[in-house]
C-alpha cells in the first residue's frame, strides 16, 4: 500500500509540470503493407479529441481522451534532422510498448504511435489541433 501511495504521488508529480501539451482532434489508424512496403490504406479514422501532456524532461506522457487515460515512460529519445521530428520508445502503464514520434513541423502536424498488433505492424495517427509549451499558458 506504501509503494502504491508513493507512486501515485510521484506520478502525480511528473504529470503536474508539462512542458509540451498537445492538443488532437483527429485519428487514423493503418496496418503495414509487406507486399508493397508502406502503410495501407486507412482502416479506421473518426473525429478523436485528446490532448497529450508531456513532463518538463520529455521522459513522460500522460494521454487523455474521452475515454481513456493513459500514462507512458519515454525513453531512447532521437531527432531526425531529415524529418524534423522527435521519436521515442514508448512504454505504457499497462506494459505495451510502442514507438511515439511528435512531428509538430511536418504541413500536417502529427503524434505517430508505431506498435505491434497480433505481429503486424499498426500506425496510430493524430493530427494536432494546438500544442503549445508551458511558458506559453
Amino acid at each position: 500500500m506504501n509503494k502504491l501511495f508513493t507512486f501515485l504521488i510521484m506520478l502525480f508529480c511528473v504529470a503536474s509540470y508539462s512542458q509540451l501539451t498537445i492538443s488532437a482532434k483527429y485519428m487514423e489508424i493503418f496496418f503495414w503493407d509487406e507486399e508493397k512496403d508502406d502503410w495501407r490504406e486507412v482502416i479506421a479514422e473518426k473525429d478523436h479529441y485528446s490532448f497529450f501532456e508531456f513532463n518538463e524532461d520529455m521522459t513522460f506522457l500522460e494521454f487523455t481522451s474521452d475515454k481513456t487515460k493513459t500514462s507512458y515512460f519515454l525513453t531512447n529519445s532521437d531527432y531526425s534532422e531529415e524529418y524534423e521530428y522527435f521519436s521515442y520508445e514508448a512504454t505504457s502503464d499497462g506494459g505495451h510498448e510502442s514507438t511515439l514520434i511528435v512531428d509538430l513541423k511536418s504541413d500536417l502536424p502529427n503524434i505517430r504511435l508505431v506498435m505491434e498488433l497480433d505481429k503486424s505492424p499498426l500506425l496510430i495517427r493524430y493530427t494536432v489541433k494546438h500544442y503549445w509549451f508551458e511558458d506559453e499558458k
